[in-house]
């Protein structure tokens, strides 16, 4: 009679501390992936003022009189705003609430600058 007893109570303590090492697994994992999370972020916000400067710099070159309509440094000039607006719209898709659309370099910026 007591094992019967103490079946189900055997039982349900089994499944409680399965249940509590399930938990603290899952928030384990969860921490870990906030963490990669937040490095790709803190990464991408990287890469973007990585490329902002250096389109800056490319257009402050270009503008000089020296280089001014040299082919090789305005097809260089159009791939870097090509390569801004691909990270700009990554960024947009990715961390929506970070970088609300309209920020950015447009298509018709671009087309304008060439």
């Amino acid at each position: 009679m007591e094992f019967t007893v103490n079946l189900p109570f055997i039982v349900s303590i089994s499944f409680n501390i399965l249940f509590i090492i399930v938990v603290a697994i899952c928030c384990w994992y969860s921490f870990r992936l906030f963490k990669k999370i937040y490095f790709i972020s803190d990464t991408l916000d990287e890469i973007n003022k990585q490329i902002t400067e250096f389109l800056t710099h490319l257009e402050t070159v270009y503008s000089l009189d020296t280089f001014y309509g040299e082919p090789t440094l305005q097809s260089l000039l159009t791939h870097a705003k090509e390569l801004k607006e691909f990270v700009d719209n990554y960024l947009i898709q990715v961390m929506p609430d970070d970088y609300p659309p309209g920020e950015g370099i447009t298509n018709e910026e671009v087309e304008n600058n060439e």
